[in-house]
């Protein structure tokens, strides 16, 4: 079974370049991937029903680096058992140890919702960048559900989902309204949907395999993880994700480590995390 990544019309997004195994080329308003032309008004192709994810987004729900319009959360989404969410280290107990094959394959598939977008520093509780955020919501709905709109002329993602995405994974309530601006392009509220200029491009297959994680003592994890890429720019084996870290260094190309925290929450009757921070090194 193979999880498909979307090649779409993506958002500029501020990051440092990686070495990704995978190649992507340009070519015109084309990008060509694995000899396969993809033109903007092609469907997006989502992962698999099967694959845990990401893609169960609801309409009913809302949503640090960067310029443009920044503001902190509410005092509603600062809760005050998590605000001092560094870690306490009370237990050095590596939980990784004594998960499952389920288990592991739980929290890696959360932090390849953010390695395949190729996420960068988090804080829930310092400046929130909307504008990154949006893109977060544009980018994973690309590839996980199909849930945007774009053309040759302007890419978009219907507000109500983009407010879901990012309640969902980072707890924020995203505000339905104005423009967002960040690194020279802005995010534009118009009708119920954010829309922005599109930019040709695609993501690599990029996974992530936590090998260390540490109970903080105050409801939230640290996670200990490395990001790795498959030859193939298109596609990610499920296979991935129930990798041990020694497999995925045999196996896979290295990318980058990291750092999250995150909480344990449950969603639509289902066990998965929130993030609260996200740090590459």
């Amino acid at each position: 079974m193979k999880r498909h990544i979307a090649l779409v019309l993506v958002v500029l997004i501020t990051v440092t370049s990686f070495s990704g195994c995978g190649t992507l080329i340009k070519k015109g308003k084309e990008l060509i991937l694995n000899n396969e032309k993809i033109r903007p008004g092609n469907s997006v192709v989502s992962r698999p029903a099967d694959v845990e994810s990401t893609d169960s987004e609801t309409s009913d729900e809302e949503s640090k680096n960067g310029v443009g319009v920044i503001a902190r959360p509410t005092e509603s989404e600062s809760m005050t058992d998590e605000t001092s969410y560094a870690p306490t280290q009370n237990s050095y107990k590596n939980l990784i140890d004594g998960m499952s094959t389920s288990e592991r394959k739980k929290i890696n598939i959360f932090l390849s919702n953010f390695s395949e977008v190729h996420f960068w520093d988090y804080d829930r509780y310092g400046d929130i960048d909307y504008y990154r955020l949006i893109n977060f919501a544009y980018l994973h709905n690309a590839i996980n559900t199909g849930k945007i709109d774009y053309t040759e002329e302007k890419i978009g993602i219907a507000g109500e989902t983009a407010a879901a995405t990012v309640k969902k994974y980072l707890g924020v309530n995203l505000p339905l309204k104005t423009t967002y601006d960040g690194y020279g392009r802005a995010w534009e509220y118009t009708d119920g949907w954010f829309w922005t200029e599109p930019e040709m491009g695609g993501l690599n297959a990029f996974f992530s395999i936590a090998h260390n994680m540490v109970d903080n003592g105050n409801g939230t994890y640290t996670v200990y993880f490395e990001v790795f890429s498959v030859d193939s720019a298109d596609t990610t084996p499920s296979k991935c994700y129930e990798y041990t870290l020694a497999k995925a260094k045999l196996d896979c190309c290295y990318e980058y480590s990291g750092t999250a925290v995150v909480k344990e929450k449950t969603y639509n009757g289902n066990k998965t995390y929130e993030l609260i921070s996200y740090k590459p090194d």
